[in-house]
């Protein structure tokens, strides 16, 4: 028999599920969009950590330099992305948002603020204190977690060096 955490736990992801579940019409913002996945991922990782080198925008996504180069090719062909030189390495070329691609990306996430607006303005005052709550403890929570695997990372990285 699982313990009241353990219920708790199973409850919110069960509910999480739900919401996307029946949140499925996707805003039109975000079927209109012509781009793969592949393209969304790296202009993703750009809008969240800045320019970044090629090598940098493959690790995560988990492709190849080369597959990751013929993406940021086809970025910038759209104007999404531009590239340019590491100031500290010349040799290496960094991808990083264009005008267009920045408005592009903070239009995607400005219609699902839309959407989830729409569904908070049915709560009472009551219920959207209770949100805010929640909201503000599972801040908390994600970044604690984002920084202990930042930490296991870098000394990961630190015991590869020696």
């Amino acid at each position: 028999m699982k313990d009241e955490r353990g219920r708790l736990f199973e409850h919110i992801l069960n509910q999480e599920t739900r919401v996307y579940d029946i949140a499925k019409a996707w805003p039109k913002e975000w079927l209109s969009i012509n781009l793969t996945m592949p393209q969304l991922k790296i202009l993703f990782l750009l809008y969240g950590g800045g320019a970044a080198s090629m090598g940098e925008l493959a690790a995560p996504v988990g492709m190849k330099l080369s597959t990751v180069t013929g993406i940021v090719d086809r970025l910038v062909e759209q104007g999404l992305v531009e590239r340019g030189e590491d100031p500290h390495d010349r040799r290496v070329v960094l991808g990083s948002l264009t005008e267009k691609g920045q408005q592009l990306v903070d239009g995607l996430y400005r219609a699902v603020q839309i959407q989830l607006s729409k569904a908070l303005e049915k709560l009472t005052l009551e219920d959207l204190r209770k949100v805010a709550e929640g909201f503000d403890i599972l801040y908390d929570a994600v970044l604690a977690e984002q920084q202990t695997t930042q930490t296991a990372q870098s000394v990961s990285e630190e015991e590869g060096e020696t």
